[in-house]
């Protein structure tokens, strides 16, 4: 992981930022973790911003540690097959560790433990 991936790791759960580290030699595609935990500023507003479905402090992003994060791909952000790779990693180690991630879908970055 690349040092603002580490940074934001570090109020991730650990399970989760586990799971995270260990995806990253699995996936073909590079990645970022770019939110972990969120305030209560920061998540209402993107709530207020039609960004994120939750207000404070009801998302998973709000627990500390944080039980979500968010990824994008190094590559193009956008690249929805390169996103979907990247996902498919962080699943297949999730399952090695025995965890349910879920995932929001295929243009969402979000990711939470179940």
């Amino acid at each position: 992981m690349d040092a603002f991936s580490e940074r934001v790791l570090e109020r991730v759960d650990p399970v989760l930022a586990g799971i995270l580290r260990d995806a990253e030699s699995l996936s073909p595609v590079p990645f970022r973790v770019v939110a972990g935990h969120r305030g209560l500023r920061e998540q209402n507003a993107l709530f207020a911003a039609g960004l994120s479905v939750h207000r404070f402090p009801q998302s998973p992003h709000n627990k500390l540690p944080s039980r979500a994060v968010d990824i994008e791909p190094l590559t193009d952000p956008s690249d929805l097959a390169d996103r979907a790779a990247v996902v498919q990693a962080i699943q297949m180690a999730a399952a090695e560790a025995g965890v349910l991630i879920f995932w929001r879908g295929e243009s969402s970055p979000h990711l939470e433990l179940i």
